[in-house]
């Protein structure tokens, strides 16, 4: 077997150019990892939940659930933003809705229904009271006597 020496290819590559040939190589690696970091730190900002996520489900979950105040037909159709005015009387209901074992955030719900039926309250078994709360208002439609009225819910939010 013949072992080309000498050939067009090997004339071409000069011993000197190496050292540029490394510091464009290590170029290149540097301009890659910062350009990755740029890229990551564009992606990771994209998909950050909100803080507050956890509470507004729960919260919706008040006046929008079957299981909490939200209003119910006899043919089990369920009216989304509007409170049953007797389901909300009681504080079992919302410990049923949502449990306080193992719960983040603790809740006192007031209902005002500016028509004349006056203001209820309810808490979940773990409010803790004081004023270190955070509060939530939300107009809604309040179920009474076979008629729906308008009303405002406000929900104060602790951490429990």
């Amino acid at each position: 077997m013949k072992i080309l020496r000498n050939t067009k290819a090997s004339e071409n590559w000069a011993p000197g150019s190496m050292p540029y040939f490394i510091i464009f190589v290590i170029i290149l690696g540097f301009s890659t990892v910062v350009f990755l970091m740029i890229i990551n730190s564009f992606l990771a900002g994209s998909i950050d939940i909100p803080k507050n996520v956890e509470e507004r489900i729960l919260m919706e979950r008040f006046y929008n659930s079957p299981d909490c105040f939200a209003y119910e037909d006899e043919k089990i159709r369920t009216y989304l933003n509007t409170i049953d005015w007797n389901k909300f009387k009681s504080n079992a209901v919302i410990d049923k809705c949502l449990p306080s074992i193992g719960s983040k955030y603790s809740f006192k719900l007031e209902l005002d229904n500016p028509e004349g039926i006056g203001r209820l309250s309810v808490t979940t078994t773990n409010w803790a009271g004081g004023a270190d709360f955070r509060l939530e208002q939300r107009d809604v439609f309040v179920y009474y006597n076979n008629k729906i009225q308008n009303g405002r819910l406000s929900i104060f939010i602790q951490d429990a």
